[in-house]
């Protein structure tokens, strides 16, 4: 299941992304997440895991990294929900 929402541009990226190949125009990195597949906040998008993992502490309780693409053009954030989130 892939998990889509709308973020803000203005905060998302965070470095010199990789683009996903499988998807022209939208990069990918780790993805800074809280809360259900329906309702979930965004916090960023980086390219380090590590940075990621301070964004996500800085953010507050429930906030997860998660593998997946942002699109600029689109506004979003996917990921596949497979459980596999990085605290």
């Amino acid at each position: 299941m892939n998990v889509k929402m709308n973020v803000d541009a203005e905060k998302a990226l965070h470095g010199e992304f990789r683009e996903d190949l499988d998807r022209p125009g939208w990069v990918q990195g780790w993805g800074v997440i809280k809360g259900p597949p329906d309702d979930r906040e965004f916090a960023g998008i980086f390219v380090d895991q590590e940075e990621a993992r301070r964004a996500a502490a800085q953010a507050g309780p429930g906030f997860e990294l998660r593998w997946g693409s942002y699109s600029a053009a689109e506004q979003d954030f996917i990921t596949g929900d497979s459980g596999d989130a990085v605290c």
